[in-house]
């Protein structure tokens, strides 16, 4: 071969080289791209399993919140700790969820429920759970709180104290105690337990929305809050958790709401334990005098302690 022919060979070789290179640098590019397609897709499972699963929590809390309730209501026993009950019973379909979603997926999904414990806030159960979600290198890990309400829960600690007296009575949403309060109190040594003889009393949990509690001393804004059953902030009642052991105080933020008492001749000495469920239904009793009052058009009273007609703007 002539000089001619080297160069020409060598010419050849040069332009090939970067056509390699080229094709080498094509080929990576395409894997990378692959991988990165494949790593997105990974991380979207990920994170829509785990919003899921998130969204899921206080839905399957506030069930067992529920029909923990509910249970109380029918056999008028308390739990000796709800906020372990609650957890366990939580853990156990929160474990039947994520089963049911690593079948649909080629996900590793856990969820360890933590606590449950009362919020700081008495209209919410602190519920605080630990997620970890996987798929082959991939994994997410996150510490989640909900903050699950009671509103509209079945107040559970009137079947407590007096189902011992026997089965309360109640509507859609009152307690009617008939003679059940009155002998509770009569067996607790209370004078003129009679009075709350056909006493009533809200059935499931509704906040009040009149804040300050000190506008309740308008006639109109108390009518509306007690013909509603509406609840109240109460550093000294219980709250939704304890509610459930039977107790009616306890050291967490608490609720309170009125017990009504049917109308009152006014010949009669009117004075009796405060109609405050946490007073009745605890070992920290004082007196209240009689108020009357509406409740959807009939004649009820209240008799309420000199610091709660404070509290409530009631002179």
């Amino acid at each position: 071969m002539d000089q001619k022919g080297y160069i020409i060979s060598g010419l050849s070789l040069l332009l090939m080289v970067p056509a390699m290179v080229l094709s080498i640098c094509l080929l990576n590019t395409f894997s990378m791209g692959n991988d990165i397609k494949e790593q997105t897709i990974q991380s979207d499972k990920i994170y829509y399993a785990s919003q899921d699963l998130q969204r899921n929590i206080p839905l399957l809390a506030l069930e067992v919140l529920n029909e923990t309730g509910e249970e109380v209501k029918i056999n008028n026993l308390p739990y000796s700790n709800s906020p372990r009950y609650i957890k366990d019973e939580l853990q156990s379909r929160i474990n039947k969820f994520t089963s049911n979603h690593e079948l649909q997926s080629d996900l590793e999904i856990k969820c360890t429920i933590n606590s449950v414990h009362p919020g700081k806030d008495p209209w919410y159960v602190e519920v605080n759970s630990t997620l970890f979600l996987s798929q082959k290198e991939f994994y997410h890990e996150e510490k989640v709180s909900n903050q699950v309400p009671i509103t509209q829960l079945v107040d559970p600690l009137p079947f407590i104290k007096c189902g011992v007296y026997g089965d309360l009575k109640y509507t859609e949403n009152r307690i009617l105690y008939d003679t059940l309060l009155s002998e509770y109190l009569q067996n607790q040594g209370e004078a003129n337990s009679s009075y709350y003889t056909n006493a009533s009393a809200p059935l499931l949990i509704h906040k009040c929305p009149y804040e300050s509690y000190i506008i309740h001393g308008d006639e109109n804004t108390r009518n509306s809050c007690i013909n509603n059953g509406f609840y109240h902030y109460s550093a000294d009642g219980a709250c939704y958790l304890c509610r459930l052991e039977g107790k009616a105080v306890c050291i967490h933020p608490g609720l309170e709401v009125f017990i009504l008492v049917p109308s009152l001749n006014d010949s009669l000495p009117l004075s009796a334990i405060s109609s405050i469920d946490h007073v009745i239904f605890s070992d920290d009793i004082y007196p209240g005098e009689y108020i009357p009052l509406k409740f959807l058009g009939f004649d009820y009273g209240l008799f309420l302690d000199s610091a709660h007609r404070s509290k409530y703007g009631i002179p």
